[in-house]
């Protein structure tokens, strides 16, 4: 729908609003908040500076779900998901140290795997 959406707006410079929760560091949302230039102006509400959620029902909210999804989900943050093979913020600190896929280390079942 947003690629879909971007021509149309082009003719008549129309506005174009992205709201959205994050969901991971991934798809066009992130690309947009992270990569995007100064043509986007980025407004982040996160749940506890919100007058309308009281800190008991946003507790309540937290130890009813991974602390990921809470981050997530109320606090604005990109982060990967627990079903994720490999985790982004893994896969950006092998990026930034130069070095590919073999130089991620994890565990799988007591077993250490990867390079290093």
């Amino acid at each position: 729908m947003y690629q879909a959406l971007r021509p149309m707006l082009v003719v008549g410079r129309g506005a174009l609003a992205l709201l959205s929760t994050p969901f991971g560091g991934r798809g066009f949302f992130w690309k947009e908040w992270v990569k995007g230039g100064g043509e986007w102006k980025r407004v982040e509400g996160k749940a506890t500076e919100c007058e309308r959620m009281s800190a008991e029902v946003l507790e309540e909210e937290r130890r009813g779900q991974t602390a990921d999804w809470f981050a997530q989900e109320y606090l604005c943050s990109f982060v990967g998901l627990e079903n994720e093979a490999f985790r982004v913020e893994w896969l950006a600190a092998a990026r930034e140290a130069g070095r590919g896929f073999e130089a991620l280390r994890f565990e799988f079942e007591g077993r250490t795997l990867g390079g290093g």
